[in-house]
């Protein structure tokens, strides 16, 4: 199963890593193959290219670390204060940098626990949901037994 991929993965659960290696193989490479273009038309990239690069992934990673890890952020989110301080002290770091170079996966940690958070709360939210059902199904049958005996 690849990630964020319409194919899908025709290996069982027999098939041995040999198979599924050159069956990845066959599918990048056919995935990667693209029409050949005029050699004109590819513009090598340059440190200002590169600089111009970093400098958006600083500013847009500042941005993200305002908006939703600083304790006064306008949609700040729950997170452990450790790792909030580690991804502030980097982006700190890049700040004071002459050459400012961000980490690709900076916010990985943050975004794994995210999703753990996301994931417990909804397991909770479905289990209430479930808890109160139960409770209106039961509060339903005891008044149907109530009625049911007054009638008598």
């Amino acid at each position: 199963m690849f990630l964020y991929d319409d194919t899908k993965s025709t290996l069982s659960d027999d098939t041995d890593i040999s198979e599924a290696n050159s069956e990845y193989s066959a599918m990048s490479s056919a995935s990667t193959k693209k029409p050949k273009k005029d050699s004109t038309s590819k513009k090598p990239y340059t440190e200002a290219d590169l600089m111009s690069y970093e400098k958006k992934k600083f500013e847009l990673a500042k941005e993200i670390y305002n908006e939703f890890l600083d304790m006064n952020g306008s949609m700040t989110v729950n997170l452990s204060k450790k790792k909030t301080d580690v991804i502030k002290h980097k982006i700190e770091e890049c700040a004071n940098s002459a050459f400012p170079l961000l980490e690709d996966d900076l916010f990985d940690s943050i975004e794994r626990e995210i999703a753990q958070l996301m994931l417990d709360t909804h397991r909770r939210f479905k289990e209430s949901l479930a808890f109160k059902k139960q409770m209106k199904i039961d509060n339903i049958n005891t008044r149907i037994k109530n009625a049911a005996s007054q009638t008598k």
